[in-house]
């Protein structure tokens, strides 16, 4: 039963002169007609009524439209983008984040599905943890392009972060509450939910439809606009940044379906343990993708290293996703060298000749003798 109720204390937040938090919810579709009126119908679903929703359609050249135009049916929690062309999906979620007004703000692929108690257990989350985070992540669970469940893996959580990292929320008692999250609901999620501190490299999260992301950290993840950019994937970017900057958490239940499907650019097999599943342009993409979260680090030094204090260099080390002898390959490789050269400006500005002389020269040798020349 869907509620538009938020308690504090047990008192209706609206008695007390409030408002439950609004969720902006993204649908990035092209050409994926076949697919996008399920997306839509999932969110109409949602269990939480606070919450816009803007589709964005790509260009798209199938049917795309008329379907998103029939499924919203009028909805005014729904609002619609027809650009003219495919401008790629980093594009599409820059364009979103100039337009949507939540404070929490979810993406859902065209070809993925919420669950009704998706958005709702999400902010709940996100309101009981014990400190605020960058966004959180749940499982998946796989289906095929006729809804078929065919895995149960969660694409994310390549370790079990319940063995070994903090665990729980705050006492129900002491939290704001959803109304549609009962005390049995909340328990669960009080078992199921850790935090991945902003000290941890890697990967530790699920895919787009998983994450819901607090918009202030976004804001400063944002990559600059470049078209160069445009066909990155979104949440590479984000899940790598935001967790740098603010930490995550990780949601032990299952709240949305990840398509695997012949169509999708992203994976050709269900998640399996022993063999690559996704698909060979995939991971080039997330080089480049790398590649600018590095950018986005370096241009941004003076702010950034205000926000996160000494936590910057490790911060630039992280984000490679390397350890060891493989992050000096990282850094060892001409092009990761250059984008250092590229921003040598700014990281002078930003700590001194001294201080990058001796960042660089631990990383790209090559690279810290230019400082010299800047001087």
């Amino acid at each position: 039963m869907a509620s538009d109720g938020l308690t504090i204390d047990g008192v209706d937040c609206t008695e007390l002169g409030l408002k439950p938090p609004l969720v902006s919810v993204v649908i990035p579709n092209w050409n994926y007609a076949r697919f996008v009126g399920a997306a839509i119908d999932s969110i109409r679903r949602q269990d939480y009524l606070h919450f816009e929703c803007l589709v964005i359609d790509n260009g798209s050249t199938d049917d795309s439209r008329a379907v998103i135009t029939r499924h919203i049916d009028g909805d005014a929690r729904f609002s619609v983008l027809f650009l003219d062309k495919n401008y790629g999906i980093m594009a599409a979620w820059q364009e979103a984040l100039d337009r949507v007004r939540g404070e929490f703000i979810t993406f859902l692929d065209s070809d993925d599905v919420k669950f009704p108690n998706f958005i709702s257990s999400h902010v709940q989350v996100h309101l009981a943890m014990r400190l605020g985070i960058g966004f959180t992540s749940s499982r998946v669970v796989e289906i095929d392009a006729n809804d078929r469940v065919i895995n149960g893996s969660s694409l994310g959580f390549g370790f079990n972060p319940f063995d070994q990292e903090p665990r729980g929320l705050k006492p129900r008692e002491t939290v704001p509450r959803i109304t549609t999250i009962s005390d049995a609901d909340y328990d669960i999620l009080n078992k199921c939910t850790a935090w991945i501190g902003p000290e941890k490299g890697g990967w530790y999260w699920s895919p787009t439809s998983a994450n819901v992301y607090r918009r202030g950290v976004m804001d400063v993840a944002r990559p600059d606009i470049d078209a160069g950019i445009n066909f990155i994937s979104g949440d590479v970017h984000f899940c790598v940044l935001c967790n740098l900057l603010a930490g995550s958490a990780v949601i032990d239940r299952t709240l949305s379906a990840y398509r695997i499907h012949g169509e999708s650019t992203a994976n050709a097999f269900p998640s399996m343990a022993q063999m690559r599943t996704a698909k060979k342009e995939r991971a080039a993409n997330s080089i480049r993708n790398r590649q600018v979260i590095l950018r986005t680090l370096l241009r941004r030094a003076d702010r950034l290293s205000w926000i996160i204090k000494d936590r910057y260099w490790q911060a630039v080390d992280q984000q490679s996703g390397e350890t060891g002898e493989a992050l000096s390959a990282y850094y060892a490789n001409p092009e990761i060298q250059q984008i250092f050269a590229d921003h040598l400006v700014e990281l002078i500005g930003t700590f001194g000749t001294e201080v990058v002389t001796r960042e660089l020269g631990g990383r790209c040798p090559s690279v810290e003798s230019r400082v010299v020349i800047l001087r």
